[in-house]
């Protein structure tokens, strides 16, 4: 395998999505992967309203982690 994931077919790990790194931190029940301008790492959606210059969702789907302790998200 290559590219965006590493190590062997049965404990592969995403490490990239299309090429722009994944951040190594266990993220929190709830918490969705968000783009930080270098790479993806966990945070909270924010909450309406959006002061100016903050993040605006534009509805489209997001990964959310489920919770389950090997770190799946979906």
């Amino acid at each position: 395998m290559g590219g965006d994931v590493t190590g062997a077919p049965g404990a592969a790990t995403v490490t990239h999505m299309r090429g722009f790194e994944v951040a190594p931190i266990a993220p929190l029940l709830g918490q969705v992967l968000m783009w930080d301008g270098t790479r993806w790492v966990p945070g909270d959606l924010p909450s309406a309203p959006v002061t100016p210059g903050g993040v605006i969702w534009d509805g489209n789907p997001a990964l959310v982690w489920d919770g389950n302790p090997a770190l799946v998200w979906s």
